[in-house]
């Protein structure tokens, strides 16, 4: 697949709202997207999480 067709994510933290914003719209322009998160990031308090998991609601509705 050449970058018009899938992007392939392997992120250790998402916080940014920018770059989920950048990948939502890949989505919504037909790009396949599939992201490798971290599952317990060490720092991360439970409101860290529970934004991350916020963000990644968002991009899993995108499609």
């Amino acid at each position: 697949a050449t970058a018009d067709d899938e992007l392939l994510i392997a992120l250790y933290d998402l916080r940014s709202r920018d770059l989920t914003a950048a990948i939502a719209e890949r989505a919504r322009a037909g790009i396949r997207v599939r992201m490798l998160l971290e599952g317990q990031p060490v720092g991360y308090s439970l409101d860290d999480l529970a934004r991350r998991d916020g963000l990644i609601t968002a991009l899993v509705e995108e499609g």
